[in-house]
């Protein structure tokens, strides 16, 4: 590592007002601008009542960050770095980063049970890696996020969710929350270094939703934003129906034979998947952790009756890297650029099936970098 880490932690007041105050508000912090920000890693730490809460919906607990927003203000244009929800970030962590801490991990596994115990306690991390965990050096320093050269500190917003949303019965007694800054220590002079050989490099991490229409079947197109070249794209899907469950929105499910997506742009497929195909290529390139028919400690929800297998309904689309080894070059990204210049797209597309009651949802939540990358993609 080329400069000396940083890690600072913070608790203010607006993130401990005691009991249940913290949940269906929104809390904003302006964040220090001593250092350049590597990672924000929020802490939610709750403790349940005397009556343990009766759990309800896909995501439950793991979503009492309803939506986390971090805006910058550069050169007097205001943009959001990241703008995801809060079961967002949990899963791109894990993808990215290779897992997910073990407080983190066995939340996951409560909220794939019916209840929580009474006065049980646990604590979620949502880790928001501004720079991608797998960029080394020389490349990394100029991705930090560099706070120490704004005028305006940048705004950290934290929507929580209600608890209505949460559980039906029962509930939390103690709900707080506390963040960390790891930051790296970087003078006058590498700064201007990093300035005069064009600057840092601009990136966001935004989450977009997807919505199925009600009784549609068929194929779907959907457009991914551009411009800018994205590093990976993370998909979270939700089959509607009576009621929301994480599976695959798959027109065809039959074992052998589901349905193909493709990411294409003018008229050319330039990526071809079964979901399976991404699970697969995830499960081979980091850790995992055991499964069996009553808890799965992993987001694409509990090993489904008569299957020895999770649905693929949380998938990873890497085009930074290869696995486990260090990124030091951007040459595979993939380049939303060109499309944008030639007033054409690139759109997500694959059949689906129809649903009644409760519409089909696919999150897609990536990270973008913007500028001219020439520099990091020759041999």
């Amino acid at each position: 590592m080329l400069l000396a880490k940083k890690t600072h932690r913070f608790q203010p007041a607006t993130l401990a007002p005691g009991a249940l105050a913290l949940l269906g508000t929104q809390v904003k912090i302006a964040l220090d601008t001593t250092w350049p920000i590597e990672e924000i890693l929020l802490f939610v730490n709750v403790t349940c009542s005397g009556t343990g809460p009766t759990l309800t919906g896909a995501d439950n607990i793991l979503g009492i960050v309803r939506k986390f927003n971090l805006t910058v203000n550069e050169n007097n244009a205001p943009r959001s770095v990241v703008d995801a929800s809060g079961i967002g970030l949990l899963e791109y962590a894990e993808k990215v980063g290779l897992n997910l801490d073990r407080a983190t991990r066995s939340a996951v596994a409560l909220s794939q049970g019916a209840s929580i115990a009474a006065s049980q306690q646990f604590r979620i991390c949502y880790r928001i890696p501004l720079v991608h965990p797998q960029i080394c050096q020389p490349l990394r320093s100029q991705m930090l996020l560099p706070v120490h050269t704004y005028q305006q500190a940048p705004v950290m917003t934290i929507d929580f969710e209600q608890a209505g949303n949460m559980y039906s019965a029962g509930a939390f007694s103690v709900v707080s929350a506390e963040y960390v800054l790891k930051r790296r220590n970087m003078t006058p002079d590498v700064t201007a270094a990093i300035q005069a050989k064009g600057g840092f490099i601009a990136s966001d991490l935004l989450e977009i939703p997807y919505q199925i229409p009600l009784g549609y079947a068929g194929e779907v197109r959907f457009d991914l934003p551009i411009p800018g070249s994205y590093a990976n794209l993370v998909f979270r899907q939700y089959l509607g129906g009576a009621t929301v469950t994480r599976n695959v929105v798959d027109q065809t499910t039959t074992i052998g034979q589901e349905t193909i997506w493709r990411i294409e742009s003018a008229g050319v497929a330039e990526h071809q998947w079964k979901w399976k195909d991404l699970q697969t290529i995830e499960d081979c390139n980091g850790p995992l952790n055991s499964a069996n028919q009553t808890y799965s400690p992993s987001f694409a929800g509990a090993v489904a009756a008569s299957t020895s297998f999770q649905p693929a309904s949380s998938c990873y689309l890497d085009f930074i890297s290869d696995g486990l080894d260090g990124v030091s070059e951007l040459g595979s990204v993939l380049d939303a650029n060109a499309p944008s210049k030639a007033n054409l797209k690139i759109t997500l597309i694959g059949n689906v099936a129809s649903v009644a009651t409760n519409p089909s949802v696919i999150y897609m939540l990536g990270q973008k970098y913007y500028g001219d990358l020439s520099r990091w993609q020759q041999l």
